[in-house]
């Protein structure tokens, strides 16, 4: 005779909503994590004060599509660098938090897939989900450029990833940069092709695409920084003891490893400069 306990579960088995949330749950757990680490690398990360973010009038695309707003950003005129603050707190007041995050993460999309893939990729193997790079065109709600750069439209960098049972998400880390709610950044593939792109559409990188984009972040200070974060706590954090931590500990935690970045980052210039010597 099953019990209770059983009954539930072998309903839940056979109940495919059920079983698709419970995907859903485990895989979206897992990724948030990564994301939560890229977003804090950006809010920290000292950069020029944002003196003002004006907004623009809306940007015809396509004959078919409009963007609702464009954002054009102003810093302060070469500010020593002594006097750039941290991301999250370079902004004007009233500056929203999808906003902030969309300037912080402008055309990341990429460095954000190139960076994470491996380590996402060894996590989700867990629960035997797939991860793989995928790129679409995005259907920007809007455009944000800086005040001596003109609007770019490229193709958009996310995460595509396939559960152990054949069920398929996108996770997006730069949605905000599109002008789309952060809560939407993981989602259904059907629902965010639909939803976020031109054609709902979606394609693998290619090998000579990932050898490109390897080389041009290799050339990319930031880029060489963020990386060595992520690897720093990816080798070392505990990611259930991390789990267990609250968010100002969590964040606490993360800064920890972006100052050992740093200071190893200042200690080979020091050597660096003294070798020129």
């Amino acid at each position: 005779m099953a019990t209770n306990a059983e009954s539930s579960d072998t309903a839940q088995s056979n109940d495919p909503k059920a079983s698709i949330q419970a995907e859903w749950n485990s895989i979206k757990g897992i990724t948030a994590i990564f994301r939560e680490i890229y977003n804090t690398i950006f809010e920290e990360a000292e950069i020029k004060p944002i003196s003002r973010v004006e907004r623009g009038d809306p940007l015809e695309l396509t004959p078919y599509f409009t963007t609702s707003r464009t954002y054009t950003i102003f810093y302060d005129a070469n500010p020593p660098e002594q006097t750039w603050v941290k991301g999250k707190d370079a902004f004007p007041p009233g500056t929203s938090r999808e906003l902030k995050m969309g300037i912080l993460k402008l055309h990341t999309c990429d460095m954000s897939v190139h960076l994470l893939h491996s380590h996402l990729t060894k996590a989700l193997e867990t629960i035997g989900a797939r991860v793989d790079w995928g790129c679409v065109a995005p259907k920007p709600h809007i455009l944000i450029k800086g005040s001596s750069t003109n609007f770019h439209f490229p193709l958009h960098s996310t995460f595509c990833i396939t559960s152990s049972t054949g069920n398929e998400f996108i996770a997006d880390f730069t949605i905000e940069q599109l002008g789309y709610e952060e809560s939407g950044w993981f989602c259904n593939k059907d629902t965010y092709l639909e939803n976020c792109t031109m054609d709902a559409r979606w394609r693998a990188g290619t090998v000579a695409e990932a050898d490109m984009l390897k080389q041009s972040l290799s050339t990319n200070d930031f880029a060489l920084c963020v990386g060595e974060t992520i690897r720093v706590v990816c080798n070392e954090i505990d990611w259930k003891e991390y789990e267990k931590l609250s968010e100002p500990d969590r964040e606490l935690w993360l800064q920890a490893r972006m100052t050992i970045v740093k200071q190893r980052a200042r200690e080979e210039n020091r050597l660096n400069d003294k070798d020129d010597e």
